[in-house]
């Protein structure tokens, strides 16, 4: 005897799959990632730096990144990209940070040297390559005379055995709804744009 399936509980396989495919753990050959919330970064007063161009938001990513093994292993922050969907832009994120307690710490970045340009030299069919000129501000969040507006190049940390949960800054246009994350190329989880 076949068994017809309602309508309704069809639609709850439905929803119980997609759900399942949004909290798939992706995975490099080092690490595993899980993508979890974003958010706009509204707070500007908590962030150490300001974009050159004012029309551009910051996007939060938070990602829990755990080795593979028990081996250590190396994390370059530069490997990770946002494919906005709306705009067709691959997007190099321009910082990151992790909480200390309640507290924000931002791990230290410098201008982009030419050590690093994989990003640039990477390109992908349909979608532009973009990065976002930031600079230090002053204690009332404007740019210092002396300061210049530059790219750039995230800090590198190494890893060994346990989950680490880390946010990664992406600048964003007004615009920008949902996108993937990346890690060296490969997809590993989503993020849209929740104020």
């Amino acid at each position: 005897m076949v068994m017809k399936k309602s309508p309704f509980l069809l639609l709850v396989m439905v929803c119980v799959n997609l759900l399942a495919i949004h909290t798939v753990k992706a995975q490099s050959d080092d690490f595993k990632f899980v993508v979890e919330k974003s958010a706009i970064n509204k707070k500007l007063w908590s962030q150490p730096y300001r974009f050159e161009d004012k029309t551009l938001r910051v996007l939060s990513v938070e990602i829990i990144t755990t080795p593979v093994d028990s081996k250590n292993r190396e994390l370059n922050f530069d490997l990770f990209s946002l494919y906005d969907e709306t705009n067709m832009l691959r997007i190099r994120p321009n910082a990151v940070f992790y909480y200390k307690g309640d507290k924000k710490v931002y791990l230290k970045s410098k201008a982009v040297n030419a050590n690093y340009n994989h990003f640039i030299e990477t390109t992908i069919k349909n979608y532009t390559n973009f990065e976002a000129k930031i600079y230090k501000p002053n204690f009332l969040g404007r740019k210092k005379k002396d300061s210049k507006s530059s790219v750039k190049s995230l800090k590198k940390i190494t890893l060994k055995g346990k989950a680490v949960t880390y946010y990664v800054d992406f600048p964003i246009r007004e615009n920008f709804s949902y996108g993937k994350v990346h890690y060296n190329d490969a997809p590993i989880g989503f993020a849209a744009a929740k104020n």
